[in-house]
C-alpha cells in the first residue's frame, strides 16, 4: 500500500506541475468526464487510505484519477478544493447510502434518447482502449419492456461475434434470472451457474445496473440490490470491448 500511494504521489506531482494548466497529454483524458454517486459508496475508500492533494478544480481532480491508472473513485471538496483519490484494489464492494459523494471518472459516455422499436435488437459496442482495471465500474441504465425481454452484456477481446473470441465476461439478464459465463479458448467456462434475480422492478421501469471489477470476480448490482459475482477465469486488461444486447431501449451508459 505504501508502494502505491508513493507511485500515486509521484504521478499526481507529474500531472500538477507539468499538466494542470493545460489538456495536452491526450484526448483520452482531456474528454474525461465524471458521475457523481450520492447513493454509492466503494467500500475501501477513506480518509485513512485516500491519496489527498490540493487541486483547483473536480474536473481537473477527475483528470488526475484517470491519469493515474491505480485510481479508480475519487472525493473533491470546492470548499477546501481538496482531492482525496482512491485507488481501486482497495474497493471490497459497494454499499449504498446517502451520507458522501464519491464521483467516479468515466473516458466512454453514451446517452441514448431515441425511440426503441420493440421488435428489434438494441445493440452498442464500446471500445475500450485501455482495458478494465480492477476498480473499473460498468453503468448501464435500460428498461425492460415486457418479461421477454433480456440483455446480455459481455467483456471481450475484440468485437468480431465469433466463439473464437476470448471474454472475461459473458452475462444474462433476463426478467427472472441471471447467467454468467467465460470463454477461453473457444471453450465456455461457467463462472456461476443460473439463478434467480436477488430484487424486483416494475415493466417499463429504468433499470440501474453496476458492475464493479473487483479483486475477487466481477460484482454486479441492479438498483442498488447486490445480485452475484462472477469470478475471475482470465485477466479483466484482455477486454477491449464492451458489447451489450438486448430488446428494450438504452439510457445511458458510462465505462
Amino acid at each position: 500500500m505504501l508502494y502505491i500511494g508513493l507511485i500515486l504521489m509521484y504521478t499526481l506531482f507529474l500531472y500538477k506541475n507539468s499538466y494542470g494548466s493545460m489538456c495536452n497529454f491526450g484526448e483520452s483524458y482531456c474528454s474525461v468526464t465524471f458521475l457523481d454517486r450520492k447513493d454509492l459508496v466503494p467500500v475501501g475508500c477513506d480518509e485513512t487510505t485516500m491519496l489527498t492533494t490540493t487541486i483547483g478544480s473536480k474536473l481537473a481532480c477527475a483528470r488526475a484519477c484517470m491519469f493515474m491508472k491505480a485510481c479508480a473513485v475519487f472525493e473533491y471538496s470546492s470548499q477546501t478544493n481538496k482531492c482525496s483519490l482512491c485507488p481501486g484494489d482497495l474497493i471490497q464492494n459497494l454499499t449504498y447510502s446517502s451520507e458522501k459523494v464519491f464521483s467516479w471518472p468515466f473516458k466512454y459516455f453514451l446517452e441514448s434518447n431515441q425511440p426503441y422499436v420493440q421488435t428489434t435488437l438494441n445493440s452498442r459496442k464500446i471500445f475500450v482502449s485501455d482495458g478494465l482495471t480492477v476498480g473499473s465500474l460498468v453503468r448501464l441504465i435500460y428498461s425492460f419492456e415486457t418479461t421477454r425481454g433480456g440483455l446480455q452484456i459481455q467483456f471481450c477481446q475484440n468485437s468480431t461475434a465469433t466463439t473464437s473470441v476470448n471474454c472475461s465476461l459473458i452475462s444474462s439478464f433476463s426478467f427472472y434470472n441471471i447467467s454468467t459465463w467465460a470463454r477461453l479458448n473457444s471453450t465456455y467456462e461457467p463462472s456461476t451457474t443460473s439463478s434467480p434475480r436477488n430484487s424486483t422492478f416494475d415493466k417499463n421501469a429504468k433499470v440501474n445496473l453496476d458492475i464493479l471489477v473487483s479483486t475477487d470476480g466481477y460484482l454486479m448490482y441492479m438498483n442498488q440490490d447486490y445480485q452475484r459475482i462472477a469470478k475471475h477465469v482470465m485477466p479483466t486488461t484482455i477486454t477491449r470491448y464492451i458489447s451489450i444486447n438486448l430488446r428494450a431501449p438504452i439510457h445511458e451508459i458510462n465505462v
